[in-house]
C-alpha cells in the first residue's frame, strides 16, 4: 500500500498540490523526459544557480529545531546530509545552494570536519566544498551540512520560511519553497532536474508548553514512522521514497488537530492525514470542500490530485 501525507491550514485559504511518484529509477524517468522538453525550457526549469551539476542527489537526511514560540520563532538550526553520486570523472569539489543570511557551521565529508576557508568557500548564495580527495564517475558518497539562523522576509510573491502569528492555534511556521525559495532556508542542490529519490525528516519541537494538551506537531514530507518524547522535546520522523524536486520540499509546526481519511482511486486505497489548525471552526467545512472538489485519478501507476484553492 502506498501512502502519502496531505496537509492543510486553516487559515484564509487552501493551496494544495498533491504529486506522488512511483519509484522507477531516475535515470530512466530523467531521460524519458528530457527529449520531450524543448531546450529553452529546461534550461529554464533547473533554478538560477547551477550548483551540483557533478553529482546526482540520492537520498537526504535532515535535521530540524524548530519553536515557534520563541523570541525569534523564524529561527531554524539543523544538518541536512546529502548522498550523492558523481557523475562526472575527477570531482574535487562540490557546490550547493543556500541563501547567505544562513550561517554554516561546519561541513562533515568522512571523518573531515571543514570549517569556512578551511574546506569549503561561500559567494553569494553559493556553496563549494573542497573534498581534499578525487571521485571517479558512478562514486557514491555523501557529506553533512550543519546550519542555522533566521531566514529572510517575505519578498514580494516568494515566501521561502515564515512565522504566523494570530492564528486560531498561535504561531505557525510554515514554508513556501516555490519555486526558488528552498535555498532560503535548507542547503540543497536547488534544480527541479535532480530530484530526490528518497528522504528521512527528523524534526524536534517543543512538548509540554504550556501544556501536553496543547502542543506542537510537524507536517512534512512523507509518511510519520516515529513520535518521540525526550525531556522538553517532541521528535517527529518522517520518510519518503518518492522522488521529489528540493524546491518541494516542506515543513509546517503548529498546534494541529488531526483527522485521518483515505482515497479510494479504484485500484489503491491512499491514506491521507489533515492537519488542521486547533481552534479551527471549519473543519468540517474544509474537508467536504475537499472531498468534493478533489478528483483522485491513477494513470500509469502515478496517483494525481488536482491542485484545489478552497476559499
Amino acid at each position: 500500500m502506498k501512502h502519502f501525507i496531505l496537509f492543510f491550514l486553516c487559515i484564509n485559504f487552501f493551496n494544495v498540490t498533491v504529486f506522488a511518484q512511483s519509484a522507477e529509477g531516475k535515470a530512466n524517468r530523467n531521460s524519458h523526459h528530457a527529449h520531450e522538453i524543448k531546450s529553452t525550457i529546461l534550461a529554464r526549469s533547473q533554478g538560477t544557480s547551477g550548483t551540483g551539476a557533478n553529482i546526482d542527489v540520492i537520498y537526504h537526511k535532515i535535521f530540524w529545531r524548530l519553536n515557534p514560540d520563541t523570541s525569534i520563532g523564524k529561527y531554524i538550526k539543523g544538518s541536512v546530509q546529502f548522498n550523492f553520486k558523481t557523475t562526472q570523472a575527477s570531482v574535487s569539489t562540490i557546490t550547493f545552494d543556500l541563501r547567505s543570511v544562513l550561517l554554516v557551521d561546519s561541513i562533515r565529508f568522512r571523518t573531515n570536519k571543514f570549517t569556512l576557508n578551511a574546506g569549503y568557500t561561500r559567494s553569494g548564495n553559493i556553496v563549494t566544498l573542497n573534498l581534499g580527495t578525487t571521485l571517479a564517475n558512478n562514486f557514491i558518497d555523501s557529506f553533512i551540512v550543519y546550519y542555522r539562523g533566521v531566514p529572510p522576509n517575505v519578498v514580494n510573491t516568494a515566501q521561502g520560511f515564515q512565522l504566523t502569528t494570530g492564528t486560531t492555534a498561535g504561531n505557525v511556521l510554515s514554508t513556501l519553497s516555490e519555486s526558488y525559495e528552498d535555498r532560503d532556508w535548507w542547503p540543497c542542490k536547488a534544480d527541479m532536474q535532480d530530484k530526490i529519490d528518497s528522504m528521512d525528516i527528523i524534526v524536534s519541537v517543543p512538548w509540554g508548553s504550556p501544556a501536553a494538551v496543547d502542543t506542537f506537531w510537524v507536517a512534512t514530507n512523507g509518511k510519520m514512522i516515529d513520535s518521540s518524547i525526550v525531556g522538553g522535546s517532541r521528535i517527529f520522523k518522517f520518510h519518503t521514497n518518492y522522488p521529489i524536486a528540493s524546491y518541494l520540499v516542506s515543513v509546517t509546526v503548529a498546534r494541529f488537530n488531526r483527522t485521518y481519511w483515505s482515497v479510494n482511486t479504484g485500484t489503491t486505497n491512499v491514506q491521507v492525514v489533515y492537519n488542521l489548525l486547533k481552534n479551527c471552526t471549519n473543519h468540517t467545512a474544509a474537508k467536504n470542500a475537499i472531498t468534493n472538489k478533489v478528483n483522485p485519478t491513477l494513470q500509469n501507476g502515478h496517483l494525481y490530485l488536482v491542485n484545489t484553492h478552497l476559499n
